[in-house]
């Protein structure tokens, strides 16, 4: 990274002008493809996209996870290896995400 002239993983966001493909491990189908168009900057297409990063603050519930629930439920045998029964784990709410 810092070889490359940056100081942060941030600075690095949106930088696809130091994207290289590797022809040689292309799969013969995709060889055609150009994919410049989908790594235009977001200003080109819209001169009032400035930000790239950290544009809108996000709550993506990791604390209401079923995932937080089974780590409590099986912290007796994450600590001291003791076996569990986990009951009463509540299905997953959303599984179409």
């Amino acid at each position: 990274m810092a070889a490359l002239g940056y100081r942060n993983f941030d600075d690095m966001v949106g930088q696809t002008q130091r994207l290289q493909v590797a022809e040689e491990h292309l799969h013969y189908k995709s060889r055609g493809l150009d994919l410049r168009p989908l790594l235009r900057p977001a200003a080109t297409i819209n001169p009032n996209a400035s930000a790239i990063i950290h544009t809108e603050l996000q709550d993506h519930e990791i604390d209401a996870t079923v995932d937080r629930e089974l780590i409590a439920g099986a912290m007796a045998a994450l600590e001291q290896k003791t076996p569990v029964v986990l009951h009463k784990v509540r299905a997953h709410e959303n599984l179409e995400k």
